[in-house]
């Protein structure tokens, strides 16, 4: 279970990930709400609801500028980078920064 504080900041970094990469114009009278529902945590939380939701928008015809990509990675005490931590790998860590991508034809940017 995630604290509010951090579950506040989840929410605010992945509402503006899906809002920088849905076309908001083409159908500005509509509302889409994405409701992300967790069922076990065991880590990389975060990249993981980035990537579910992006590939929600994309299935349900939403249309998208770019599509977002996301990985979790940590930097453990030893100096090994780790990808996709478990949740007991994300407690011993030193650094964990998220990348987001995103990709536009044969282009990617990084956040």
């Amino acid at each position: 279970m995630i604290d509010s504080d951090l579950e506040e900041e989840y929410e605010m970094i992945l509402k503006r990930t899906l809002q920088s990469i849905c076309l908001l114009t083409i159908n500005p009278n509509t509302t889409t709400s994405i409701i992300i529902q967790v069922i076990d945590d065991d880590g990389a939380l975060l990249s993981c609801a980035i990537n579910a939701a992006c590939v929600a928008l994309v299935d349900a015809g939403i249309p998208t500028e770019h599509l977002a990509v996301a990985i979790c990675c940590c930097v453990a005490k030893s100096g090994c980078v780790i990808l996709d931590p478990t949740r007991l790998e994300e407690q011993i860590i030193i650094e964990f920064p998220l990348l987001i991508y995103y990709i536009h034809d044969t282009w990617c940017r990084k956040l």
